[in-house]
Order: C-alpha cells, then sequence, then structure tokens
C-alpha cells in the first residue's frame, strides 16, 4: 500500500462511477461529484487534521494500484476503526482486502493517526 496520490485519480473515479463497485456502498456518483470528493480527500491528506487514512492498494510484483482503502476512526477512547476497501475488478478473488485487514500495518489513534498510518504502511 502506498500513500493515496493525484496519479490515483483515475481510479478513484472509476470505482465511485461503477454501480458494480459501489454495490455495497450506495448509488454510483456522478463524474462531477467524483472529481470533488477525490479532490477534498486530497486536501484532507494535505492537511493532517488527524483523521482518515487514504491509501492505494498496490500489489507487491506491480506498480497500478488495484484498489482503494481508507480507515477512518471509529472511537478514539476505544482504538477501534472501520476499514474501506474498494477493489477493481482486476483485482477480486486475489486476496489484496484480506492482506490489508490482516494487519500488514498497524494504525495507532489519537493525535497524527494520519501521519502514524502513512509511516506504518509505507515502512511494509
Amino acid at each position: 500500500m502506498r500513500a493515496l496520490s493525484e496519479r490515483d485519480q483515475a481510479l478513484f473515479c472509476h470505482l465511485y462511477t461503477d454501480a458494480e463497485s459501489m454495490r455495497f456502498i450506495g448509488r454510483p456518483l456522478s463524474i462531477t461529484r467524483t472529481l470533488a470528493a477525490f479532490h477534498s480527500t486530497l486536501r484532507c491528506i494535505r492537511e493532517e487534521e488527524g483523521g482518515a487514512c487514504f491509501f492505494a492498494i498496490v500489489p507487491k510484483a506491480g506498480k497500478r494500484a488495484m484498489g482503494l482503502c481508507a480507515i477512518q476512526p471509529v472511537a478514539r477512547t476505544a482504538q477501534r476503526a472501520e476499514i474501506g476497501i474498494m477493489l477493481a475488478r482486476e483485482g477480486r478473488g486475489l486476496r489484496y482486502g484480506a492482506e490489508v485487514v490482516r494487519g500488514r500495518f498497524r494504525c495507532p489513534n489519537g493525535p497524527g493517526l494520519r501521519r502514524s498510518c502513512y509511516g506504518q504502511a509505507l515502512s511494509h
């Protein structure tokens, strides 16, 4: 995994406008809303307010992202977080989601959550 960046715009737009990818999340977004959401997400990453962590899921043997992952704190005091994973069709069934959930990295809670998530994920 690596931090979500500008180079992930096409994948982000594909996933959020695709009915199959969105079937368990909600209605697919329009391209206009998807682009706005993508730029808003990048802004949140740059501002590092200590909230959700956003990643691109990249296979170890590849260079192209196959999916997206977000980790959102649910209850800071309980050190709980919600993990959201969206995979492109070509990344489904290959256990990428399981690797993310299995804990290939730790995401500590509290102030600086985003920075800690990125540091941990990028070091593996």
